[in-house]
């Protein structure tokens, strides 16, 4: 694995770009520095190479909606698991959302 990183670093600072997106999820609880981290990624990359999405957006409902249900946002149902399926997909395949 450690071959496959050292291969992407000289490649991207020889101005090439890798012939296939990289994608890389970064899990955690709540507040234990995620968008802190993509942030730093961001920055260290550069944003015309990276796309950022937060899993936040995939809610199915807001704070005050979710009182009401007996689940966490964390729970399946109260996300939109396949539109980020398909978001996913797309960016995979190097598209846009």
């Amino acid at each position: 694995m450690p071959d496959k990183q050292v291969t992407i670093s000289r490649a991207w600072r020889n101005g090439d770009t890798p012939s296939r997106p990289i994608m890389l999820a970064i899990a955690g609880d709540s507040a234990a520095g995620k968008t802190t981290i993509t942030k730093g990624l961001v920055e260290a990359l550069g944003p015309e190479r990276i796309t950022s999405i937060c899993v936040d957006d995939y809610h199915r409902y807001d704070r005050e909606e979710r009182k009401d249900k007996p689940f966490t946002p964390l729970h399946p149902d109260c996300n939109y698991i396949d539109v980020m399926e398909q978001h996913l997909q797309l960016l995979a395949m190097g598209h846009p959302i």
